[in-house]
């Protein structure tokens, strides 16, 4: 191996954070936790992280309100219930 190979093994590792899945929230909860917690300890270097979860979150919040907005509409133009005529 030469020089160039292991310095990019070493710069890869550096980068590479652990990878979490759905399972791990029962079969690794403290290391998960951990994980995250570090993340909150410090907020300015994770920051593309806060303000990728900030949009998205934006994003949620505006399709819930449009899908309230679409449902209030389609009720709008309906009408009210019609009566049926009582003999």
């Amino acid at each position: 191996m030469g020089r160039g190979h292991r310095r990019g093994i070493s710069r890869l590792s550096a980068v590479t954070t652990a990878a979490w899945n759905s399972w791990d929230v029962l079969a690794n909860p403290a290391g998960l936790l951990f994980d995250t917690a570090s993340h909150f300890r410090h907020p300015v270097t994770n920051a593309s992280a806060f303000v990728f979860s900030a949009l998205f979150a934006l994003c949620l919040v505006a399709m819930y309100f449009m899908r309230v907005a679409i449902s209030e509409f389609q009720q709008e133009e309906s009408g009210p219930p019609s009566k049926s005529p009582t003999l």
